[in-house]
């Protein structure tokens, strides 16, 4: 009988993979989606999903990324969080001071202290959680804190880098991809998410 193991297809293509232009592709229009929502909702609707796009583009990545230096045995998670530092601190940072600089510019000193909570929840990248507790979405955002409430993104992708390196080494290490076990825990998730959604429309938005 001929057995097809989907999980061990899917990471040897990981393995092997190379640049990717349909991927590039995939980023622009995810771009320019997310661009016209923010200019007009009208202009693009379901402009919001291209930060969906962003992520399971990401997911995809740095899934490959891993699991190629795993398979390897050369994944370092000193490297991995070093090169993710390198790569995202830098214009993070300067983000934050440019939006910092524009506050004490342009807001009214009794908007500094929601500023400010904002402005650390961005530091420490828990914005999504943070703006989680509003009522509503993106658009329902206070001004005094939307400066930075568009960090709420790149939170969830920090945490993303901080927790799944340590889920995909688990799955490694125990060869869950020979047992059928990670199909288990992926379909457990497609149940599970759609119900924390809709038990917590408000913070669906920012997870």
């Amino acid at each position: 009988m001929l057995k097809f193991n989907f999980g061990k297809v899917f990471f040897n293509m990981l393995k092997k993979l190379s640049y990717r232009p349909d991927i590039d592709g995939l980023r622009a229009l995810a771009v320019i989606s997310v661009i016209l929502f923010h200019i007009n909702p009208n202009y693009m609707p379901s402009g919001f999903l291209g930060v969906d796009i962003f992520f399971v583009i990401s997911g995809f990545l740095i899934t490959s990324i891993i699991y190629r230096e795993m398979a390897e045995g050369t994944f370092s998670f000193a490297n991995f969080y070093n090169r993710r530092i390198k790569r995202i601190l830098p214009v993070f940072f300067v983000v934050l001071i440019v939006g910092l600089l524009v506050v004490w510019w342009l807001f009214l000193i009794s908007d500094y202290h929601s500023v400010g909570n904002s402005a650390l929840s961005a530091v420490l990248f828990l914005s999504n959680i943070y703006f989680s507790r509003i009522e509503g979405g993106y658009f329902d955002i206070g001004k005094e804190e939307l400066p930075f409430a568009h960090i709420w993104s790149l939170s969830i992708e920090e945490q993303f880098y901080f927790i799944f390196p340590l889920i995909l080494l688990f799955i490694f290490k125990n060869n869950l991809l020979k047992k059928y076990k990670i199909g288990t825990l992926f379909v457990g998730g497609d149940f599970v998410t759609p119900f924390i959604c809709k038990s917590s429309k408000n913070r669906s938005f920012f997870r």
